[in-house]
């Protein structure tokens, strides 16, 4: 619809340039006329496009996102599974507050719960609230299941000893966002850091949480605004 418009006004501005340059005799004139109208052109075409492109967000306060790749995965192996997260997007109209989720909770011989709580500000690089965007976080991360004895991963072993690690920590990274017009959107984010506290105790199951790295990368993650 916005694209018929676009073309419309191109078309009416062009008739109109076409007329003056046919009823003028002086090239200078002609010339002149030309180039006018072609500003107008591009000033009018520009206009229309920012004002098109700015609308997805203009509406939209916050919204909710959820990776259900995630959530399949960890019920296949018996475990619940949850990565989501709260998103707030009218505080800033170029940035984006984020509150990601992320809970894993499996009982059996080897129970482990994990959970990270984060608070991320994420800049858009653009004028608009999409698109590229560096971001900022804290993090907390709550860990509880047997302690990971030497080698464990080669040969299979681990304590029966239940171990818990609360740590907090920090991290910066890079992402994408898009939103579409009906208020779905879908978004890519990769980001690495450091924990500052708790120890390095290792927990069975877990990858990096439980060092004092941070490392995640999210691609399956889809939300709705409103």
């Amino acid at each position: 619809m916005f694209h018929r418009q676009i073309s419309t006004v191109l078309v009416v501005l062009g008739v109109i340039v076409s007329t003056a340059v046919a009823q003028d005799d002086s090239t200078h004139a002609k010339l002149d006329t030309l180039v006018a109208g072609q500003k107008q052109i591009i000033t009018m075409q520009e206009k229309i496009y920012a004002e098109v492109y700015s609308e997805p967000l203009s509406n939209r306060s916050a919204g909710l996102e959820l990776n259900p790749a995630f959530l399949l995965l960890a019920s296949a192996n018996e475990a619940f599974g949850l990565s989501s997260g709260l998103q707030l997007f009218s505080i800033d109209r170029k940035a984006e507050i984020g509150f990601p989720i992320y809970y894993y909770k499996r009982s059996g011989d080897d129970p482990l719960t994990h959970m990270n709580i984060d608070m991320m500000y994420r800049r858009f690089l653009g004028k608009h609230q999409d698109g590229f965007y560096i971001s900022l976080g804290l993090r907390y991360t709550h860990l509880k299941g047997k302690r990971e004895t030497f080698l464990a991963d080669y040969i299979g072993s681990s304590s029966n000893e239940i171990v818990t690690q609360n740590k907090v920590g920090a991290h910066f990274g890079i992402g994408y966002r898009y939103f579409s017009y009906s208020g779905f959107f879908w978004g890519a984010s990769l980001y690495a850091g450091r924990y500052f506290s708790g120890d390095e105790t290792g927990v069975t199951g877990v990858m990096s949480d439980d060092t004092k790295m941070i490392y995640d990368i999210e691609l399956l993650k889809f939300g709705i605004a409103f």
